[in-house]
């Protein structure tokens, strides 16, 4: 006496077992392999419809788009040491890891050991008028400056290690 295997065919399966014989039990075609995904299949392109656009390949300059070119901006990063020393005699100094209770005044105060404050600014967020935690302190000589950089930097106020440093000049 044979047994025979009842056999499921499931969306996964390619083709039907074949029994003893080699034929295949089922009279239909070959079932067609389905993706496994849930997502839909990809729509054909309706005939009507445009092709994708496609970039432009010239090399025509877009003003608007690119705004300057490359050789200018390397050109003016080499020699940004030199236009620094022509826009800021090196008076100007930028203060950082200011605590947010350090007001203009204990700034001036605590610069006006190494040399004489012209003028001090703290920057404040607009929105809460509390300290962003930078400053721009401008001394009375480059002389008096360097005196700043050299013994203030990396120093203590209000419990916070602040930096100072001569102000970069990055105009346009």
């Amino acid at each position: 006496m044979s047994q025979s295997k009842e056999v499921r065919y499931t969306a996964r399966s390619i083709t039907p077992p074949a029994d003893r014989n080699g034929t295949s039990k089922s009279k239909s075609p070959t079932p067609v392999r389905r993706s496994t995904s849930r997502s839909p299949p990809p729509k054909k392109s309706d005939s009507r419809s445009p092709p994708p656009r496609r970039r432009s390949t010239s090399r025509s300059p877009h003003p608007r788009r690119h705004g300057r070119s490359r050789s200018r901006s390397r050109d003016r990063s080499r020699s940004r040491s030199r236009e620094d020393d022509l826009r800021n005699p090196g008076n100007n100094l930028y203060v950082t890891g200011l605590s947010t209770r350090v007001t203009e005044e204990d700034l001036e105060k605590f610069f006006s050991k190494e040399g004489k404050v012209q003028s001090c600014h703290v920057v404040l967020d607009p929105r809460t008028k509390e300290s962003r935690g930078f400053a721009f302190v401008t001394m009375d000589t480059v002389e008096d400056a360097r005196r700043c950089i050299k013994y203030l930097h990396r120093t203590v106020l209000e419990g916070r290690l602040v930096t100072v440093e001569k102000v970069r000049c990055f105009s346009h």
